[in-house]
């Protein structure tokens, strides 16, 4: 169930890829549901409702659902239909269910709250949504330009607010700074809140901000005496002005354990996606490799085992593997027996080093697999809600639910990815295209002559398909063993 669910944004890609699951999604707006119910009756899913459906009006007679998502509605509605939120999840959630709810947070918010604040009284006179939204970044461009002092905390701040908005969809910005209702909340408030609708806060969304190993060691040792996780929480908010959570709830009295231990990871799918790898020398003589993140982290290690794992993740990015193989795989790679006391070591250091890792954010784990293929084959595809999506709109849902921004001539390529056209094919529904008007390409030399087309196109559609099995939207034609 998602409640304000949108166009089904969120919940119709889920829905194509788990076919035996069942989707609910209820939105106050009748627009943006007949935008959904349309491109649910353009896929043909037959597995996903979409209900034009006050969240104060939710029948009682809706049944449990396994899960229920609640993402950028819950700050933004008045405290009745907050209620009703935790009413709905308190009553409706299966037993061993789960909830997600996005909020903003105190004390990251506060700053924002002000911007949202003088946005509103420089536009509470314009009733166009776009016209509000423009004169809204507007006003924050004057008030940066207006700083005497570039350095100071505020200017500073205000070119961040710079920075930040100017690029966003208006959209966007009215929902989060021009709604009437916008209210923030400390983490410790909310927690109350789930108390009283009797709920339970589980964890976070993202798993890696439950974390503090990226905090200095001092701050680290004070935080580990923490033992009671709503303060742990509240206190980690203090020190990263968090300005929103995406909480995720379950019925109350359930048993939840801390901290997070090493969970068996054998069943999991890992990824990660590296930048390099580079081999330095440790005071100690010894290798150390170090590899850098497409996400700006890095980690280090100097066991062959984890080496010969990051180095394999780094082969087929953007494909997935389960962990219980990528061990075995990288094992047998390094000539190491994993029944040997050294083997159990080795395994165990790793086993450790993927749950730090993944904790810092730097790696992947998953309990499904998404399909993804790491090059395209002779017969290319891709999801049908990806080619659907491709001539439609800027973003594209890939497989691993992220919405990527593509050219034009990408998003072309990415519609005729349905696994009945070979390369060849492809270039040539490219070539119709050019000649029908509907596709202009350029060299760099300037306009192409037809006689050059054809090989422009080839490399245009291998750059394009590159492309998409980088960003995860091309899927393999059959199931890996193993993975």
């Amino acid at each position: 169930l998602e409640l304000g669910c949108g166009t089904g944004g969120n919940i119709i890609p889920l829905a194509e890829l788990w076919t035996q699951a069942h989707f609910l999604g209820i939105d106050l707006s009748s627009k943006q549901i007949e935008l959904g119910q349309k491109i649910v009756a353009d896929l043909n899913l037959k597995n996903i409702t979409l209900k034009q459906e006050s969240i104060l009006e939710f029948p009682e007679n809706a049944g449990e659902f396994d899960y229920i998502i609640c993402h950028g509605v819950f700050s933004w509605v008045t405290k009745p239909v907050q209620d009703k939120i935790l009413a709905i999840v308190s009553k409706h959630l299966a037993p061993d269910g789960l909830a997600y709810i996005s909020y903003n947070t105190l004390p990251g918010w506060r700053q924002k709250g002000a911007i949202r604040e003088m946005m509103q009284y420089h536009t509470e006179k314009i009733e166009d949504p776009e016209e509000k939204a423009q004169q809204a970044k507007a006003l924050i461009l004057f008030l940066a330009e207006s700083q005497s002092d570039a350095s100071d905390p505020y200017s500073l701040s205000l070119q961040k607010s710079v920075q930040e908005l100017q690029s966003v969809p208006s959209h966007y910005l009215f929902h989060e700074y021009l709604e009437q209702e916008n209210q923030a909340f400390y983490f410790h408030e909310f927690v109350a809140r789930l108390d009283s609708a009797k709920l339970s806060y589980v964890g976070d969304a993202q798993f890696s901000l439950m974390s503090f190993v990226d905090l200095p060691p001092a701050t680290q040792g004070l935080l580990a005496g923490i033992d009671d996780r709503t303060k742990l929480e509240q206190y980690l908010d203090f020190i990263r002005n968090r300005k929103l959570r995406e909480s995720i709830i379950c019925r109350a009295k359930k048993c939840i354990s801390y901290p997070a231990l090493n969970p068996c990871l054998n069943d999991f799918y890992i990824a990660s996606e590296f930048l390099s790898e580079q081999e330095e020398i440790s005071d100690g003589d010894i290798k150390v490799s170090v590899f850098s993140t497409a996400k700006g982290g890095e980690i280090k290690s100097s066991n062959p085992l984890t080496i010969q794992a990051l180095q394999k993740l780094q082969k087929i990015w953007p494909e997935q593997i389960k962990v219980a193989a990528l061990i075995e795989e990288c094992a047998v790679s390094i000539n190491l027996d994993l029944n040997s006391s050294e083997g159990l070591i080795k395994r165990k250091q790793l086993e450790e080093e993927i749950f730090l890792y993944f904790s810092a954010n730097l790696l992947e784990l998953e309990l499904s697999d998404f399909n993804i293929s790491a090059d395209y084959s002779k017969k290319p595809r891709a999801s049908a809600l990806a080619r659907y999506q491709a001539l439609k709109q800027e973003r594209v849902t890939s497989l691993r639910h992220n919405a990527v921004k593509l050219e034009s001539v990408v998003g072309q390529v990415l519609f005729l990815l349905d696994g009945s056209r070979d390369i060849p094919a492809i270039i040539k529904e490219m070539h119709k295209l050019c000649n029908q008007g509907l596709l202009a390409l350029e060299s760099a030399e300037g306009e192409l002559l037809e006689s050059d087309l054809q090989v422009f196109l080839g490399t245009i559609v291998e750059r394009s398909l590159k492309l998409l099995a980088k960003h995860s939207f091309l899927m393999v034609e059959s199931e890996r063993s193993g993975r």
